[in-house]
């Protein structure tokens, strides 16, 4: 019987460590503007077809949830849907909330190393009379130096 126990409680740790660690994803620990790294910027505009928030797969924060855009643009002349990753959704949720499918939306956005073809992650982005700025010109997020941050401290 104490096996059962042992199995369950195995079973039950391991599950709730996946949980907690899951948001890590295939990121590094440290962030693209503290390794210093140049990447480039582009200009991309479209239509939006959802905003989501969810678990954040791609992340190397600690936060949880994730608050991206599925934008439908055009590149070469075919269509595609990009994955645009804003930031956690504790933090942008303000932003993207007057956001509704059809809108046309313009973001300036980077490729990390590591995230799927389509993905990108957004330095900026306008809709309507709405400007946002996530990330300075060395795409250090706003988060990362404001008092809702881990830096706060600091």
């Amino acid at each position: 019987m104490n096996w059962k126990k042992f199995l369950l409680a195995t079973f039950v740790l391991v599950n709730l460590t996946m949980i907690s660690f899951a948001q890590k994803g295939v990121g590094n620990n440290v962030g693209i503007a503290q390794e210093g790294i140049q990447t480039q910027v582009n200009e991309i505009s479209g239509s939006l077809i959802e905003v989501l928030d969810e678990p954040c797969t791609e992340t190397t924060g600690k936060y949880a949830m994730g608050t991206h855009l599925l934008i439908k643009h055009k590149i070469n002349h075919k269509e595609q849907v990009a994955n645009i990753h804003l930031g956690p959704t504790a933090l942008v949720s303000e932003m993207v909330e007057d956001l509704v499918p059809g809108m046309e939306i313009s973001l300036k956005v980077y490729h990390a190393e590591g995230l799927p073809e389509n993905h990108f992650v957004a330095k900026s982005f306008s809709y309507g009379n709405n400007q946002y700025k996530l990330r300075d010109a060395n795409l250090k997020p706003f988060w990362a130096t404001s008092n809702t941050g881990r830096r706060k401290n600091r």
